[in-house]
C-alpha cells in the first residue's frame, strides 16, 4: 500500500528487544508468560504522518482496552520506536509494525525472536513466507487491482479501459497489472496503458490520445498527491470516462487540485471516515477528540491489529509466546473498522473487498463483500 515508510530498524529494535529482554530463552524458545504485570505490545511508529497514525491508532485501542479492564485483568502497555531505533522498554509480547521499507528482513526477526508480529500494510507478497509468527492484517496490493477489474466488469457494466499508471511504482504497477488481467478475463477491452513519471505536473500530452480513443473507465492507480492534479485536467480535457483508483487515493490532500473533477469515481480501500457504520463513526468522533482531524486507514489498521492481539490473548488465556502466535493464527471473522478478518493458512488477510465512491471532496462506502 502506497504510504509514507516507516524506519525497518525501528521493527528490528523492537524485536531485539523483545528477545534480549524475556521474549525468548537462551536456546530461542518462546519464553513462558508468567501471567502478571502489564502485557507489552511493541509499535513500529516514527514522526511520519502514517508513523504518527499508525501511533495514535494503536494509543485509542490501548486505552479502551484498558478503560474496559484490560486483558484477563492485566494491562495493555505500549512500547514505541522513535526514530533514533531505541526501544522505550523490553519484553513485548507481539509487535504492530506500520509500513516498513524493508518488510521481508523484519518479517526474519520476528521468526527467529519468537515474537508475534502483525504488519498494517506490507505489500511484499514473501512478507508471511518468513515463518508461522508474521502475519498481515490488510490486503496484497494485487487483490485491489482484481477487485476493481471485477467492479468496473460486473457493477458499472464496462467493456472498455484505459490504464494510466505512476513510473517506478511497484504499488502502481502490481495494481495494473492485475486490473489488466481480470478485466480481460471478464470479458473487457484495455484500449491504452499509459504511464506518468512521479514529478509530472502537466498530463494534457498525456490525455489527449486518451480522449480520443473515449474508454469508459480509467484506472488510475496511482498516489493522491499528483491523481488529483491528473484527473483535473482530465475533464478539463474533455474525458468523460469514470476514473477508477485504489486506497492511495485515500487522502483529503487528493482534492486540493479540485474536488469536482473526481465526483462519481470509484476506488478500493479498507477504511473511509465517512462510513456510516456506527464502530466507524465512534471510531472517527473519538479521534478526533483525542488527536484532531479525520482517522485515515493507516490509524484504523493500526487499530484493528492491536485490538485483535488483545482478543488473541484474551482467547489464550495468555500472553505466553506459542499461545498468543497459535490464537492470533486462529482468528476467524474478527470484526474489525477495516472489515472483517480472518487468517488464512499462508497468515495473510482474508477480509471482504470494499469500494467507495468519490463525491463532494468525500470517501462513501458502495460495495462491502465479494466480488
Amino acid at each position: 500500500m502506497k504510504r509514507a515508510l516507516l524506519s525497518l530498524g525501528l521493527c528490528l529494535t523492537l524485536l531485539a528487544a523483545a528477545s534480549c529482554r524475556g521474549t525468548t530463552t537462551t536456546d530461542n524458545k518462546p519464553a513462558a508468560d508468567d501471567n502478571t504485570g502489564n502485557i507489552k505490545i511493541g509499535v513500529c511508529a516514527d514522526a511520519s504522518p502514517a508513523g504518527q497514525a499508525t501511533k495514535n491508532g494503536a494509543q485509542m485501542a490501548a486505552e479502551e482496552i484498558n478503560k474496559a479492564g484490560g486483558v484477563a485483568g492485566r494491562q495493555i502497555e505500549l512500547v514505541f520506536g522513535d526514530d533514533g531505533g531505541t526501544a522505550a522498554g523490553g519484553g513485548v509480547r507481539a509487535v504492530v509494525c506500520g509500513p516498513s521499507k524493508g518488510a521481508a528482513s523484519a518479517a526474519s526477526k520476528a521468526q527467529e525472536s519468537k515474537v508475534t508480529l502483525v504488519s498494517t500494510s506490507s505489500a511484499d507478497p514473501r512478507f508471511t513466507a518468513a515463518g508461522d509468527y508474521v502475519f498481515r492484517a490488510s490486503f496484497l496490493d494485487s487483490f485491489q487491482g482484481e477487485a476493481m477489474a471485477k467492479y468496473a466488469a460486473n457493477n458499472i457494466h464496462a467493456k472498455t479501459a484505459a490504464i494510466i499508471s505512476e513510473s517506478g511504482s511497484q504499488y502502481s504497477t502490481d495494481l495494473a497489472n492485475a486490473f489488466e488481467e481480470n478485466f480481460t478475463k471478464l470479458g473487457g477491452q484495455v484500449t491504452q496503458k499509459l504511464t506518468y513519471a512521479q514529478s509530472g505536473q502537466d498530463f494534457k500530452t498525456l490525455l489527449t490520445p486518451l480522449r480520443d480513443s473515449n474508454p469508459e473507465v480509467v484506472y488510475v492507480p496511482g498516489g493522491y498527491a499528483q491523481v488529483g492534479r491528473l484527473a483535473k485536467q482530465a475533464r478539463e480535457s474533455g474525458i468523460k470516462a469514470t476514473l477508477l483508483g485504489g486506497d492511495g487515493w485515500n487522502d483529503p490532500k487528493l482534492f486540493e487540485a479540485g474536488a469536482e473533477a473526481l465526483d462519481g469515481s470509484y476506488i478500493t480501500g479498507l477504511f473511509s471516515a465517512n462510513d456510516p457504520e456506527v464502530s466507524v463513526r465512534k471510531f472517527a468522533t473519538d479521534y478526533a477528540a483525542r488527536f484532531g482531524g479525520q482517522p485515515d486507514h493507516t490509524a484504523a489498521l493500526a487499530y484493528d491489529a492491536t485490538k485483535l492481539v488483545a482478543d488473541a490473548i484474551a482467547r489464550a488465556g495468555s500472553a505466553d509466546a506459542a499461545k498468543l502466535r497459535d490464537a492470533v493464527a486462529q482468528t476467524a471473522n474478527y470484526k474489525g473498522l477495516t472489515g472483517d478478518l480472518s487468517f488464512n493458512a499462508e497468515r495473510n488477510a482474508v477480509k471482504p473487498t470494499q469500494v467507495f465512491k468519490v463525491q463532494g471532496g468525500k470517501f462513501y462506502p458502495v460495495f462491502r463483500g465479494q466480488l
